[in-house]
Formats: structure tokens, sequence, C-alpha cells
């Protein structure tokens, strides 16, 4: 713009930086890896005590005040729940060191929408990334369209993609025929929860298994469905037939609704 005149740009090493993660399961545990691969401070938040090499580990309600202090920037990864909803709110952002930055790839819900723009407008945050939103698609008038402290991305920070996720499909096919429990649970009480991480849940007969007995009785009932669980090599009924689909049918960035 006329007149504007350019300053030095504030940089900053990722050794200088401490990013905190709301959540700590498969999804907390795999970003944290990346993020100290690249030299990052990491700390991080779950429901439940959790022990990650290289990264500051806190949890319970205290744990979360004392997490949010040491955030330059906050990525939420947490599952919905009722004690989450909300979770990103005044007296949360109001934790965080000044100018942090938050990142929400998680659930709108999260988000306390009017005291994300407060903090922002208050310069208590720096910026915020947002790829989830309390109502979608966003509102043509929402105000974080015109908002200078807010990047927005339409709900992509995870898209499923055929090469990888069959073979989740497959394995939790094949456990449902040997009569155990699927991977990767979903307790809807607490939000997300992988049964290997679980002693409980591990348990077959585990009465917190949800409807894991009942998709296995639906499992033996649709035997026939693509072959799966009655050919000799269980996954190959669905790998051929998921061959034999026309590409537009196969998903991908160019049709997959990105869900996560």
């Amino acid at each position: 713009k006329a007149g504007a005149v350019c300053g030095p740009l504030l940089r900053c090493l990722a050794a200088e930086r401490t990013v905190g993660l709301l959540g700590l399961a498969e999804l907390g545990r795999h970003v944290a890896q990346r993020l100290l691969q690249l030299d990052f401070g990491v700390c991080g938040w779950s429901r439940r005590p959790k022990r990650i090499e290289g990264v500051e580990c806190f949890d319970g309600a205290n744990g979360l005040d004392a997490m949010l202090a040491k955030c330059g920037a906050l990525v939420c990864l947490l599952p919905l729940t009722p004690e989450t909803r909300g979770i990103l709110d005044a007296r949360t952002l109001a934790l965080l060191p000044r100018g942090s930055c938050v990142i929400n790839v998680a659930r709108g819900a999260h988000v306390v929408e009017a005291d994300l723009v407060a903090a922002l407008d208050a310069g208590q945050l720096a910026h915020a990334y947002l790829d989830v939103f309390e109502t979608e698609p966003l509102p043509a008038v929402h105000p974080f369209w015109s908002h200078p402290g807010i990047s927005l991305t339409p709900h992509i920070a995870a898209l499923t993609d055929p090469r990888t996720a069959l073979p989740a499909v497959i394995r939790n096919l094949e456990r449902l025929a040997r009569g155990e429990p699927p991977e990767a649970l979903v307790d809807h009480g607490a939000g997300g929860l992988d049964a290997r991480d679980d002693p409980v849940l591990a348990e077959p007969d585990a009465p917190r298994l949800g409807r894991a007995p009942e998709l296995l009785r639906v499992s033996r009932r649709q035997r026939a469905v693509r072959g799966a669980v009655d050919d000799p090599q269980p996954s190959t009924g669905v790998v051929r037939d998921f061959q034999q689909l026309a590409p537009g049918q196969q998903g991908g960035p160019g049709n997959d609704p990105g869900c996560k």
C-alpha cells in the first residue's frame, strides 16, 4: 500500500518455540513426534496421564492451566465431548502467553467463537488457524471470513485416502471375524479411544466395548459382503472389489468429503 513501511519480520527458531497439544491420543502422538523432529519444544494435555518421550505431559483440570501457560502455539486435537465443548473460551485463551496462536483441526465446537475474536482483537492472540467451525459450511456473513487475524481452511486437515484407509478397514474386519474387538473403538462418553491403549477396552467382554458385540453379530450375519470374512485370505475379497471400482469411485482429494 502507498506510504506503508515494511520493517523486519520477527523470527524465532523452532527450538525457541513451544507447541502445546490438546489431546495426546493417536493424532496427538503423531503430531508430537513430527514437531520433535523439527526441533520444536512440545508439551501436551490429556484427560488421563500419558507418557511420551520428549513431550512434557499434563493431565486433568490443573494440568490444563499449567500447560496453556507454556504454549507459543496451541493445537487442538481433542475429541468433542460434553467436557471438551467450548474448552477454548475466554478463560483458557487468557492463560496462553500474550501473542500466541491457536490452531484448531478438531471440531468447531471446541472454540467459543466470540471469545476467540475478542482475544484476537485485544492482542492476546496473534493469529488463529481454523479448519473446523461450529456451523459448517461457514456462513457467508460470518465474521471469520473478514477477520485479519484468522486463516481458514475448509475442513481438510485430514483427508481419507483409500490407500491408507482400506488396510485399516481390512484389519478390523479380520479382527471381528476372529471375535476380537476392532481397533480405534470410540467411547462416546469420553471421545476417541484405542483399545490397545486401554486395558479395560482390550478385554473382549468388557462392558465398555459399546457396540463392538453388536458389530460382531452384524459382521457374522453379513459374511458374504465383499467376500471379506469367508475368503481364505480375508483381505483379498475387499481388495479385489476395491480395485474393480471405477477411478471416480475411489475417493481422493477430488471427491472425498474430508471426513476426519
